[in-house]
């Protein structure tokens, strides 16, 4: 989760530098998030094409591979929010970019959080964990879920503020500002398919 921690970051850095009109800063980082999506797609990749059945893992084999499907969701996601905002140089109304900020930084400290929980678990399930360790990660999971409702009740007051506004945009400017509202929803549904994997193997 470490690529999509990173474009998640990056996504909310271009953001701003949209809202300051930096259009050359906004290319400089639509350009980072694409190769670090291209990164996310070859790890993928690699790791579906070389890591051996039979191998004796820390975590099992199909678990990780869904967790990089997960993480190269994140980075398509963020990469489809950029790209409009860099190639059509655009601005969000001042009502609007206040709530994106918002839900952009709750995005990042969420996936954050999901990276956390992962290395976690995977730390404990290399050198084994008790009853003790095993609250510790559910306490963690359960952060990630609230984490993930932050997210989407942030998502809901983006789209009611458009649903307010949607009649003074261009109409092409409103079809992107929704699109963007719901690949933004997409990142955090994402971030709680995390959680519940690795619930799952908790429960193992």
């Amino acid at each position: 989760m470490q690529l999509a921690q990173e474009t998640v970051q990056l996504l909310c850095e271009l953001l701003a530098a949209s809202a300051d009109q930096d259009w050359t800063r906004v290319a400089e980082i639509h350009s980072v998030i694409d190769s670090t999506t291209a990164d996310a797609r070859k790890l993928r990749r690699e790791i579906r094409q070389h890591l051996p059945r039979g191998l004796l893992l820390a975590m099992p084999r199909p678990d990780l591979l869904e967790l990089l499907d997960i993480q190269n969701r994140i980075t398509v996601c963020v990469r489809e929010i950029a790209r409009p905002v860099a190639l059509r140089g655009m601005r969000f109304p001042a009502p609007l970019q206040t709530i994106l900020d918002k839900h952009c930084s709750l995005l990042a400290a969420t996936v954050g959080e999901a990276l956390t929980a992962i290395r976690e678990l995977d730390e404990l399930v290399t050198e084994g964990f008790g009853k003790r360790e095993r609250k510790i990660m559910e306490k963690m999971l359960t952060s990630l879920e609230r984490q993930v409702r932050r997210c989407d009740a942030q998502q809901q007051r983006l789209v009611r503020q458009l649903g307010k506004s949607e009649d003074s945009f261009p109409v092409l400017d409103a079809v992107f500002y929704y699109q963007i509202a719901t690949a933004l929803a997409q990142l955090a549904d994402a971030c709680g398919e995390v959680g519940e994997q690795l619930e799952l193997l908790l429960a193992r």
